[in-house]
C-alpha cells in the first residue's frame, strides 16, 4: 500500500475528527493545570514557534512521535485549511501602532512579541485575543515593561474587523529590568515567562491579573501584585546578564532553558503548573563548552531527539542532551544532562551566531545560520545537519557577505508537505559594492531533503 502519509488536509472527514479529538485530549489540562473553557482551544503562537518547525510525517511512525508535542498541533492548525476559523474578510484593513513609551522603549533586535489566540474554533475575539511586548528599557511608576494588548483587528479609520482605531490595552505592568528577549505563553494564555537582562538576570513568570487594576498604558503601568491579584515571580541567576538568550518553555516537561552572558545554560522547573524554581541538581546548571562569559542565543529543545540546541558569539554551533537524549554522544560519555562531543565552529568573535536554530523535530535535521564563514571568512552561510550533528549529514550554502548579523529563516509552504519541493528563504547582503545590499536568498534541497549546497538562482536583492 505504499508509505502511510500524515496530511490532515488531505485526510477523509473521519480521519480528521479523529486528530483533531486527540489534539483537543492533548490540549486538556491534568488535574490543577491549566484552567480551560469546555470545548475551547486556546493556541499561543511565539517565538518558539518559529524555531520548532514539522515537515510533513511520512509514516505512523514518525507521525506518533511528534503527536504529543503541542506546538506539532499548533502548526497544524495554523496551516490546515478545514480546521482553520474563519478568518477577517479580505476587504478589512488590519493596521495600527501605538507608543510604547519613553524614548529608546521598543522590542530589542532579533526579538519578537508572542500572541494568544483564545479559541482557534471561534475565529477572531477582539476581547480575548491578545499579543504580549516585552520592552527593553527599565521600568518605573512611568514606563511599563511588559504590555498586554488586546483590541487587535481595528485599523486607523475605525473601519476594521474590531471597533476603534487601535488596540486597547489589556494590562500594563512594570516590573523592573529590562527585557532584551522574547516573551512565551502558556498554552491556556494566563500565564507569561521571559527573562529580564539584569545583572544577574532574572527569570519571571507572570500571572497576569483578572482583579483590580491592571495598567492603563506603556505610560501608566502597574506593579503585579499592587492592587491587582496578578503574580510576579522572579528568581535572579547567573553571573551575568542575558543579551540574547530568549526562554524556551517545554510544554510536556513544564520546564525551561535559558542561557546567560556568563556562558551557562540553566533549567527552571514548574513553570505554568507549578512552583517556579531554578534546577540545581542532576547536573544543571550547565557551563558551556567554550568557556565563561560567552553570550548564548536562545535554546531550542527538541522534543523528540531530547536535545538542546544552541550557539554563541563564537559562532559555535553545538547541542546538549538532556535526560533521555536519543541522538548523539557526550564528551567523555557521561549520562545525560551533558554536552555533546560534536561542535561546529560556523563563525568566530566577529561572527556570532546571534539567533536560535531552528529545528525540524519531524525530519530529526537542525538548522543554523550564521555572518561568516569560520574557514574563509568571506561568506555568511546557511548550515543544515542532523539532530545527532554528524559531520556526514552536514550541509551548508553560502548565502553571501561576511560582516553583518544574520537572523534565523523560513520555509516555505511546500516545505512542510515535503521537503524536497520546498524552499529556505534567508536573508542576506550582496557581496559588492557593500554588506548595506540586503538580498532574499532562497536555498532548495535535494529529494532526499538534503539541503542543497548552494543559492538559488531565484535569489532577490532587495534594495540598494
Amino acid at each position: 500500500m505504499g508509505t502511510w502519509e500524515f496530511g490532515i488536509s488531505s485526510c477523509s472527514q473521519p480521519c480528521r475528527l479523529l486528530a483533531y479529538s486527540i489534539l483537543l485530549l492533548l490540549a486538556l489540562p491534568s488535574p490543577g493545570q491549566e484552567a480551560r473553557s469546555s470545548g475551547r482551544i486556546g493556541m499561543p503562537y511565539d517565538w518558539t514557534h518559529r524555531h520548532v518547525v514539522f515537515s510533513n510525517p511520512r509514516s505512523l511512525k514518525s507521525a506518533r512521535v511528534v503527536f504529543a508535542e503541542p506546538r506539532f498541533w499548533h502548526q497544524r492548525m495554523r496551516r490546515d485549511p478545514w480546521r482553520r476559523p474563519r478568518r477577517l474578510p479580505q476587504r478589512v484593513r488590519v493596521d495600527w501602532s501605538v507608543n510604547l513609551g519613553a524614548a529608546g522603549s521598543r522590542i530589542a533586535p532579533g526579538m519578537s512579541p508572542a500572541k494568544y489566540s483564545f479559541d482557534v474554533g471561534a475565529g477572531a475575539d477582539c476581547t480575548n485575543d491578545f499579543v504580549v511586548f516585552g520592552l527593553n528599557l527599565a521600568g518605573g511608576s512611568g514606563q511599563a515593561t511588559i504590555l498586554g494588548y488586546n483590541n487587535l483587528y481595528t485599523e486607523p479609520l475605525g473601519a476594521g474587523f474590531c471597533s476603534g482605531t487601535g488596540p486597547s490595552v489589556k494590562w500594563a505592568y512594570n516590573t523592573g529590568g529590562a527585557i532584551n528577549t522574547s516573551p512565551v505563553l502558556s498554552l491556556d494564555g494566563t500565564k507569561v515567562a521571559w527573562v529580564a537582562g539584569a545583572n544577574p538576570p532574572v527569570f519571571h513568570v507572570l500571572t497576569t491579573g483578572t482583579i483590580g487594576s491592571n495598567g492603563a498604558s506603556a505610560t501608566s503601568p502597574v506593579v503585579p501584585g499592587a492592587g491587582n491579584n496578578a503574580v510576579d515571580t522572579a528568581i535572579s541567576f547567573g553571573g551575568v546578564g542575558d543579551t540574547r538568550s530568549s526562554v524556551f518553555v517545554d510544554y510536556n516537561g513544564d520546564v525551561a532553558y535559558v542561557g546567560s552572558d556568563d556562558g551557562v545554560m540553566h533549567k527552571f522547573s514548574g513553570v505554568f503548573h507549578g512552583v517556579p524554581a531554578e534546577v540545581s541538581a542532576g547536573g544543571w546548571p550547565l557551563q558551556i563548552i567554550s568557556g565563561a562569559n560567552h553570550k548564548i542565543a536562545g535554546p531550542v529543545f527538541d522534543s523528540v531527539s531530547r536535545n538542546i540546541y544552541y550557539g554563541d558569539d563564537l559562532g559555535i554551533f553545538t547541542f546538549i542532551r538532556e535526560v533521555g537524549s536519543k541522538a548523539g554522544t557526550c564528551i567523555g560519555q557521561p549520562a545525560p544532562p551533558c554536552w555533546g562531543n560534536v561542535t561546529f565552529a560556523l563563525g568566530s568573535a566577529t561572527h556570532p551566531i546571534i539567533e536560535s536554530p531552528i529545528v525540524d523535530s519531524t525530519a530529526q535535521r537542525v538548522y543554523a545560520l550564521v555572518g561568516g564563514d569560520n574557514s574563509s571568512g568571506t561568506h555568511a552561510i546557511a548550515l543544515q545537519t542532523d539532530t545527532a550533528l554528524s559531520f556526514s549529514s552536514g550541509a551548508s550554502a553560502p548565502i553571501g557577505q561576511s560582516g553583518a548579523n544574520i537572523y534565523a529563516g523560513a520555509f516555505d509552504d511546500n516545505y512542510y508537505t515535503s521537503p524536497p519541493t520546498g524552499f529556505l528563504y534567508v536573508c542576506g547582503y550582496t557581496a559588492a559594492p557593500s554588506v548595506a545590499n540586503p538580498v532574499l536568498y532562497r536555498i532548495g534541497f535535494t529529494a532526499s531533503g538534503k539541503m542543497n549546497t548552494l543559492k538559488d538562482s531565484s535569489s532577490l536583492t532587495l534594495a540598494n
